[in-house]
């Protein structure tokens, strides 16, 4: 019998800290959310969870909202005012961005779109289409490639 109760209390002190650690933790990450949301508001950004990859920049605090379903590779540049989103509520998806991409401000990139690793995404461009080419300049209102940066480089070494 007393082993039965030493087994229970045993059984019960394991599982009280168990569950006061996983409350603990709870709390914790609701404290700062809490606190990201308050800075988020206060900067103007929207910024989703674990949808962006290491080395995120962020230029300039103003308006910037990432929809909760996109996904940003790593080393992305975005400067201030930029949406990346859905076009409509009806359609599935959201963009996929690769790694190295520089996004300028004022763009919108939206809707179930690819854009390719090491492109450059000018200044107020909309972006509605995919871009598959890497190190595509993309500008404009619907957004076009204008060419690439390997281009770009190659020429200003010929100069």
């Amino acid at each position: 019998m007393i082993l039965r109760k030493r087994e229970f209390l045993l059984y019960k002190i394991e599982n009280s800290n168990f569950t006061l650690l996983r409350v603990l933790r709870r709390a914790y990450s609701i404290l700062l959310q809490y606190k990201m949301h308050k800075l988020g508001i206060k900067l103007g950004f929207d910024v989703p969870l674990n949808r962006i990859g290491p080395g995120f920049r962020i230029d300039h605090w103003g308006f910037l909202v990432i929809n909760s379903k996109a996904k940003i590779g790593k080393d992305c540049h975005i400067f201030g005012d930029v949406t990346i989103g859905i076009k409509k509520d009806n359609i599935e998806g959201a963009p996929n961005i690769g790694d190295n991409v520089t996004i300028g401000a004022g763009s919108r990139i939206l809707g179930p779109i690819k854009i390719a690793s090491n492109c450059v995404i000018g200044a107020n461009a909309v972006v509605t289409h995919d871009f598959l080419e890497p190190g595509s300049i993309i500008v404009g209102i619907p957004a076009k490639k204008i060419g690439s940066l390997s281009e770009k480089i190659n020429t200003h070494n010929n100069i």
